[in-house]
């Protein structure tokens, strides 16, 4: 008896391990659908907006932290 309980959590563990060699197989060969997918494109004017609109957030950030700089000085 003490045997045979050995032998089914053996079993049993030895199935946890195929079953996560499993996953791992189907993760890598991208049959899952998990990670990338299509890139999407965008369009040049899509991609001016958000440049454009990108570059006035880091002038407003800059703004702030030269009147930040020049209270200190003062």
């Amino acid at each position: 008896m003490d045997i045979l309980s050995g032998l089914k959590s053996e079993a049993s563990k030895l199935q946890k391990q195929l079953d996560t060699l499993k996953s791992a197989i189907e993760i890598l060969s991208g049959k899952t659908g998990v990670g990338r997918g299509k890139r999407r494109r965008l369009s040049r004017s899509a991609r001016a907006r958000i440049a454009k609109a990108q570059r006035a957030r880091w002038a407003k950030v800059r703004a702030a932290k030269k009147m930040a700089n020049d209270r200190q000085r003062t």
